[in-house]
């Protein structure tokens, strides 16, 4: 019997004391989620304009991340991107400073 792909979903929520609008301009930059986030270290965004072009979906960046000694990068690709509601992307490579291995990631 053939075997099923699983499909996993990752969400939490938390209450911030700022506009969506603000949020959003946070969450949407991968370059800059390093400033925030416990196991990024920020990205490399794809194409023309880079890190201070506004987000898009579409959009491919390297995310650059670390948990203890280890360190690995993943490829991306933005798959939502409406200001001040949803921000959502893709991983679908991964590697250690390179990503390579394609794959559904996360």
């Amino acid at each position: 019997m053939p075997r099923t792909p699983r499909t996993f979903t990752v969400s939490d929520s938390i209450v911030v004391a700022a506009s969506p609008e603000a949020v959003y301009g946070q969450v949407s930059r991968p370059a800059l989620t390093g400033r925030w986030s416990p196991e990024n270290l920020g990205a490399t965004v794809h194409g023309t304009g880079g890190a201070d072009r506004e987000t898009y979906v579409g959009m491919v960046f390297d995310g650059h991340n670390k948990r203890g000694p280890a360190r690995w990068s993943t490829r991306c690709t933005v798959t939502a991107a409406d200001a001040g509601e949803r921000f959502a992307f893709r991983v679908h490579a991964i590697g250690l400073r390179t990503p390579r291995l394609r794959g559904p990631i996360a």
